[in-house]
């Protein structure tokens, strides 16, 4: 449980749902705003966050990543690995230590829609 330290009323503050329709496939300049390293058991996945810088008119829209660093299957760990290796070399960035090293470098990624009907950041330039 988590304390907010006041009352927070919902019924004060506009609710109006977004339009949330699917990037359009596409070059995209992208910027990782957020990671965070999650572990469940032998396995380690990087979540990430990526902003929209340009095209002007999807500024600021989101895209969510999950990167499998280390797992049990090799074929996602093969995966993740490259993923994840593709994003560094777009953002000029070696060798990593800390995710962090990564946010706000801007990079070009090919955008698409995905198996499970959302939008990907996939190839990263």
């Amino acid at each position: 449980m988590a304390r907010l330290g006041q009352t927070f009323r919902a019924q004060d503050h506009d609710t109006e749902q977004n339009d949330f329709e699917l990037l359009p496939n596409g070059i995209f300049k992208l910027e990782v705003s957020a990671s965070e390293v999650k572990e469940e058991g032998n396995n380690i996945t990087l979540s990430i966050s990526y902003d929209v810088i340009e095209p002007e008119e999807y500024k600021s829209r989101k895209i969510f990543a999950y990167i499998d660093l280390q797992h049990n299957e090799a074929d996602k760990q093969e995966r993740g690995q490259r993923e994840f290796a593709k994003l560094c070399r777009a953002v000029g960035v070696n060798d990593v230590e800390d995710s962090d090293e990564l946010h706000f470098l801007p990079f070009f990624a090919k955008v698409k829609k995905g198996e499970a009907g959302v939008s990907k950041a996939g190839r990263a330039y």
